[in-house]
């Protein structure tokens, strides 16, 4: 009788087992997304006016600016990209290309946002939805005294990518 007992057993918790084996089954896959207004950027040039040969320390005669408008209460992450140099910015500093060559005659401008340092201003949260501007102030630390006479330029790439969040 033992054994007929424990021959049922066995034969029931094998059926159990096996109906547990499953062969086919479904999920799901939730696929979400989050519309925001378009970022934009506009700028005005940050103008050294008349350098002198020799001079040092030399501020700006005109005060840029960046234009950001996004959507309210969005990070935004920013990246800057020296132009001449084609280089991402670093310790705050850019390039301007001289006149003839520009690979031979450069001068470098440290730059500043809102008086924080280029390198340091990575992010900003948009306070609404209008344009938000920051200043753009700068120095060229020393021009030498035998630079060659002439207009110089130079640019920044600004890259603003909204920061996104999963929400895990």
């Amino acid at each position: 009788m033992k054994k007929l007992l424990l021959a049922g057993l066995l034969l029931v918790s094998g059926i159990a087992f096996s109906a547990s084996v499953a062969t086919k089954v479904d999920g799901q896959l939730d696929i979400k997304a989050e519309v925001v207004r378009g970022l934009s950027i506009s700028t005005s040039p940050l103008d050294f006016g008349l350098v002198p040969q020799g001079g040092k320390n030399i501020g700006e005669a005109t005060t840029g600016s960046i234009t950001l408008q996004g959507q309210g209460g969005r990070k935004v992450l920013l990246t800057f990209k020296d132009m001449i140099s084609g280089l991402d910015v670093k310790n705050s500093l850019v390039h301007l290309a001289g006149p003839k060559d520009e690979k031979a005659y450069w001068l470098a401008a440290s730059l500043k946002i809102n008086n924080t340092d280029l390198s340091d201003f990575k992010n900003v949260i948009l306070d609404n939805d209008k344009a938000q501007s920051f200043k753009v102030t700068g120095t060229i630390g020393e021009v030498a005294g035998d630079a060659e006479t002439g207009k110089y330029n130079g640019a920044v790439k600004i890259a603003a990518t909204y920061e996104y969040s999963t929400g895990k």
